[in-house]
């Protein structure tokens, strides 16, 4: 299997930083965040054999419109670009790190990414995740 298309359902995550304890204890305040994320589409997922290969993905963060917007804005934004507070990066590094060990070994593999963020009907995240071949390299 060289290409996999995985939709995750529910508003896009974006990474949040790792916290400290008074104690000086690290840890990731998403973890559990992310487990559920990776048991959602364990089934999109199934089959799939990872290996050390350059791969390339491509994420497209859909956030559902305003129930407050008029039909007349709503239908003008379908589908178009979204410029909200959610950073890109945050979203694209949330993914990164949730299938990390999952899809690829390491996140050094990952040769090529294109991120967007657009309006939609439904709050979902879609990743297009495929090996690459010397020809596309």
């Amino acid at each position: 299997m060289n290409e996999l298309t995985i939709i995750i359902d529910g508003p896009p995550i974006a990474l949040e930083r790792s916290r400290s304890t008074r104690k000086g204890f690290h840890y990731d305040p998403q973890a559990k965040v992310k487990q559920s994320v990776v048991e959602s589409v364990k089934g999109q997922i199934e089959g799939f054999v990872k290996d050390s290969e350059p791969v390339s993905m491509q994420m497209t963060f859909l956030f559902k419109m305003p129930k407050a917007w008029s039909k007349k804005k709503r239908d003008k934004n379908i589908n178009g670009y979204h410029t909200g507070p959610k950073d890109i990066e945050a979203l694209c590094r949330f993914v990164l790190d949730t299938f990390n060990g999952i899809l690829y070994e390491d996140a050094k593999q990952i040769c090529l990414l294109q991120a967007a963020k657009a309006w939609s009907e439904t709050d979902n995240t879609v990743i297009k995740f495929s090996r690459m071949t010397k020809a596309e390299i």
